[in-house]
């Protein structure tokens, strides 16, 4: 510890550092993120447009009908698998953050 106080000092006062701030910044490493982060961020986007899909679909059957329940359900799931692998792949190749980052 005392090494590394001795050549902060150091740097600060012969000014190859020029702040404080800098010099005690740790060295951080950029982690490259890979496709299926992006992928995962596409399909997390389906999940909205599942449960759209499922809800608008109930106010126009009867509840009473079991078969028709199971039906909107299917209908829901398939769309939004369907729809989250196609935005998965597109964002993939696109690389889009999907939600804003805070900071």
């Amino acid at each position: 510890m005392a090494l590394r106080e001795a050549r902060l000092t150091n740097a600060i006062h012969s000014g190859r550092c020029h702040s404080l701030r800098n010099a005690l910044k740790p060295k951080t490493k950029i982690m490259k993120k890979n496709n299926l982060y992006y992928f995962k961020k596409g399909v997390i986007l389906s999940i909205p447009i599942t449960v759209f899909v499922i809800v608008l679909d109930l106010f126009d059957i009867g509840l009473s009908d079991i078969s028709a329940i199971i039906k909107t359900f299917t209908k829901g799931l398939f769309v939004g698998i369907i729809t989250g692998a196609i935005l998965g792949i597109i964002n993939i190749f696109a690389k889009v953050e999907t939600f804003m980052k805070k900071g």
